[in-house]
């Protein structure tokens, strides 16, 4: 359920919307930014079924009684509006024009408030933010928009001055482990242990990866090569990339396996101590390896994988990037 007490984390954010409820200092316009995937989408429908709850006196949370709150949770509140590109990927601007611009004037049709959700608020064409930006400098005393962006650097100057700017943190590993391990009790735990330090603190990350059955066989996959890579030649080292080939589609998650493998073996290497491992499961081939290679090496495998991180976002040829990336593996 959409509910201020169903945010994890982000307790200076929620105090800050309950106090803008208690002292009835609802603004207009609201940017909430931060990582991919840290929950701006939900936290802006928690806020907006708080704005748009009937029976709450105290303020603290909704009451889940009202209509409000009934044609809410049932996806069919006609004072919610998402607004969707319809066209292409991003919000246009014909998508500003007929789903808010034609939409923004008339009066809601249960509560007091008319709420616009713009998802991906930063990937809007400057066109689309400057029929936006007019709709903001004037707008209608019952209507109130929620922004998200990824990037709100992305957004116009003018755009950002026009609202309260509300940011999106990151989790303390305990929190996300807690809720992985309440929500996912089938789950084993070194898969659980995994997805919390591959998060980084990500709850939206940590949520994506216990749900991709291929993760775990994949990672596992991965780490197993990297460990062997000493012990095969060239050729059986490239030939593993027609297997990640199969995998392509998790091209992100696959460098992000590899970087984070690395990145485990420089910090043993320099600390010795296991307290920030990532791949803990695996501690006692970390501890088995890490002696074969020095700080230096260890450093120009991250920056190869970071080279090809960098082609990837170019949509280099997958097979190419993942062969020169593999080769730079094998000599250094």
């Amino acid at each position: 359920m959409f509910k201020l007490k169903n945010i994890i984390g982000n307790r200076n954010l929620v105090k800050n919307i309950k106090e803008s409820m208690n002292h009835k200092h609802i603004f207009h316009s609201y940017i909430i930014h931060g990582q991919k995937n840290s929950g701006k989408l939900f936290i802006s429908k928690c806020f907006s079924k708080f704005i748009l709850c009937e029976n709450n006196k105290t303020k603290q949370d909704v009451c889940d009684d009202c209509y409000e709150c009934h044609s809410f949770e049932r996806n069919n509140n006609p004072d919610i509006i998402y607004v969707i590109p319809k066209k292409t990927n991003f919000i246009g601007v014909d998508d500003v024009r007929e789903q808010i611009k034609e939409k923004v004037n008339i009066k809601p049709y249960a509560g007091k408030y008319k709420i616009f959700i713009l998802e991906d608020a930063d990937k809007m064409t400057v066109q689309a933010q400057n029929a936006l930006l007019k709709i903001l400098e004037e707008p209608p005393s019952f209507v109130i928009f929620f922004l998200l962006a990824d990037d709100k650097k992305n957004l116009l100057p003018t755009i950002i001055s026009r609202c309260i700017i509300l940011k999106t943190s990151l989790l303390d590993l305990k929190e996300i482990n807690e809720y992985l391990t309440c929500n996912y009790s089938g789950k084993e735990k070194n898969l659980v242990d995994v997805c919390c330090k591959y998060s980084n603190g990500n709850l939206g990350e940590a949520i994506n990866l216990i749900n991709n059955k291929d993760f775990y066989v994949l990672r596992n996959k991965i780490i197993d090569f990297l460990v062997g890579l000493r012990k095969i030649n060239l050729a059986e080292a490239i030939n593993f990339v027609r297997e990640l080939e199969l995998q392509k589609e998790y091209l992100d998650l696959i460098l992000c396996i590899m970087y984070f493998w690395y990145e485990d073996l420089i910090f043993f290497y320099e600390t010795h101590i296991d307290t920030h491992i990532k791949n803990k499961d695996r501690l006692n081939e970390i501890k088995e390896i890490v002696g074969f290679y020095d700080e230096k090496v260890l450093y120009k495998k991250l920056n190869a994988i970071e080279t090809a991180k960098k082609y990837s976002g170019y949509n280099f040829n997958f097979k190419l990037n993942m062969t020169q990336l593999v080769i730079e593996l094998f000599l250094n």
